[in-house]
């Protein structure tokens, strides 16, 4: 997600599971080529794989960006044909690919050329108010025709004339029939849904054929999902840290950093005691660190209640 899952982001979220594949922003091609020690820092884990989602629109910058990946350690490359936001359309990429699938297909076979690099795509449902499934078919079709067999899909389609990024990511209706119609076609090719993912929804979509599920919104606003949905899948795998534990691993990960960036570190758990006692006082801590630039102020924190409770 954009201005969210940056590699502050990451490690935290790798405390909650060591499972799970996790994405980074979507980042410009031209970005990478000629900013990746600025925009992606090196992984300080190796629990989870990460999958570099990358925008643009003209193969042979997605050819260069895809060796600047491979050189970082990625293993796979995600072409971002689903981002709706006014900005990524001026740049004629995001959703605005979806219009031109042989063009999608000369960005996926400039990456999926480069050695030992897994290429998959991401992409609305379609673009407008009304649900058009040959629309959608079409697209599927000439792409696992180039060798894709890897598509995440927000099952909503983009409404580009006047909602914001924010409306599009809300209030587009949901389609789940429709991924599930696409495993039924291309029963070869994998499926992995993506909107609208929440904890009363998950049991009944994971009845369906599909090949997993992508969590965004769910994740960030209640952090500790994670790791109940990691205890769920991996039950003979269970995890047993505490909230408490993360935030001390997070202390650790943030000494020697420069305070500069003690906000861009914590405000990524904002949420973590979500629905608890001490989720008041957590946000209210949250934000003194985030004024103050003290670390100080989240051990105290961790002195004072780590004791009292055991969640």
């Amino acid at each position: 997600m954009m201005k969210c899952t940056d590699h502050h982001c990451r490690f935290f979220y790798s405390l909650l599971s060591t499972k799970f594949y996790l994405f980074t922003e979507m980042i410009p091609c031209g970005a990478l080529i000629y900013n990746s020690k600025r925009l992606l820092k090196p992984e300080l884990f190796r629990s989870n794989k990460v999958i570099l989602q990358l925008g643009g629109s003209k193969p042979e910058d997605f050819l260069k960006a895809t060796y600047v990946a491979r050189e970082l350690g990625f293993e796979e490359v995600n072409i971002n044909c689903g981002c709706p936001s006014p900005k990524v359309q001026k740049g004629n990429f995001g959703v605005s690919l979806m219009l031109d699938p042989p063009l999608v297909s000369e960005c996926f076979s400039a990456v999926n050329s480069v050695n030992n690099i897994n290429c998959s795509i991401k992409n609305r449902l379609g673009i407008g108010h009304d649900f058009k499934f040959e629309f959608l078919k079409k697209f599927i079709s000439h792409l696992s025709h180039s060798g894709c067999n890897k598509f995440y899909i927000h099952a909503r389609n983009a409404i580009l004339e006047k909602f914001s990024t924010k409306d599009n990511q809300n209030i587009p209706p949901l389609n789940y029939e429709y991924v599930y119609d696409l495993k039924k076609e291309f029963n070869n090719i994998e499926f992995i849904l993506n909107g609208g993912l929440n904890k009363n929804n998950i049991k009944v979509i994971q009845k369906n054929s599909l090949d997993g599920l992508m969590f965004g919104r769910a994740f960030y606003d209640n952090p500790w999902f994670i790791r109940d949905l990691h205890n769920d899948i991996h039950s003979e795998k269970k995890l047993t840290t505490t909230r408490f534990d993360v935030i001390e691993s997070v202390l650790n990960y943030s000494l020697g950093k420069p305070n500069s960036q003690i906000k861009n570190i914590f405000r990524h758990m904002f949420h973590l005691f979500k629905g608890l006692p001490l989720s008041k006082i957590w946000k209210r801590t949250i934000s003194e660190v985030i004024f103050q630039k003290k670390l100080k102020i989240v051990e105290e924190f961790t002195y004072r209640y780590k004791g009292k409770f055991n969640f």
